[in-house]
């Protein structure tokens, strides 16, 4: 029962993770919160890796952009990694 409709802001979201390669090889990653409504990014985070703490860190900066995500609902992939 997947619901990729959203009839007002701040009800479903997505996200997903992608890294940036860096210059000197090494990667960053960055993790998004969209609001599926609007398709405006709400939330993001960006590190060294991609612990759970990483989108912890992108869902926390939607929940004070958005002024809370109660009742959302959030959909991810399950990655490839």
């Amino acid at each position: 029962k997947r619901r990729f409709h959203a009839d007002a802001p701040n009800q479903v979201y997505v996200g997903d993770i992608t890294y940036l390669p860096c210059k000197n090889g090494t990667n960053m990653y960055l993790a998004t919160v969209i609001d599926l409504y609007s398709r405006k990014l709400v939330g993001f985070a960006i590190a060294d890796h991609m612990r759970t703490s990483l989108v912890i860190e992108a869902l926390e900066h939607a929940n004070t952009v958005r002024g809370g995500l109660d009742g959302a609902i959030f959909h991810s992939d399950h990655g490839s990694v």
